[in-house]
């Protein structure tokens, strides 16, 4: 009977342990049949997609790295022809207006320093020239006075 004491509760938790395992097998088995159906209803549809896409992009991809290629050796060729000379004429203009700014510049530094000398020359005149000037209009009317008063004597 001793014997017997510990083989029941063995027995019941060998048969506690059996049901666990049972319903676990049959939870993960459900679990996968969920996960399958998953895989069939979407996976699978996208995987078929996903393979179409490649096998268009695999059909139209030499077309478009041609397309490509083309695109940049026209590019290429405009470049070339068009916009390289454009920008080295360009660059010419610029350095030619540069080059006339320059010349203006200098052309207004000279006619600056051509109108100061000018006009302190002028001045320099205006001053020598003003006093003989004044010298010689008082001399004559003087002279005509003198001449006037001589007339007048005369003809008394």
């Amino acid at each position: 009977m001793s014997a017997l004491l510990w083989q029941i509760p063995l027995a019941v938790a060998l048969l506690g342990l059996a049901w666990f395992f049972i319903s676990l097998a049959f939870q993960l088995g459900k679990t996968l049949k969920s996960v399958e159906s998953v895989v069939d209803g979407q996976v699978v549809p996208l995987l078929r997609e996903l393979n179409q896409t490649t096998t268009d992009l695999n059909r139209d991809l030499p077309q478009l790295i041609g397309n490509l290629n083309q695109l940049i050796q026209t590019l290429q060729e405009i470049s070339t022809s068009e916009v390289q000379p454009t920008l080295h004429s360009v660059q010419k203009m610029t350095e030619l207006m540069n080059q006339n700014a320059s010349k203006i510049d200098l052309l207004v530094n000279e006619i600056g320093e051509f109108s100061k000398n000018t006009v302190s020359r002028a001045n320099y005149y205006r001053d020598q020239l003003a006093i003989p000037l004044t010298d010689l209009l008082s001399l004559w009317s003087g002279i005509k006075a003198g001449f006037e008063h001589l007339v007048k004597w005369k003809n008394k």
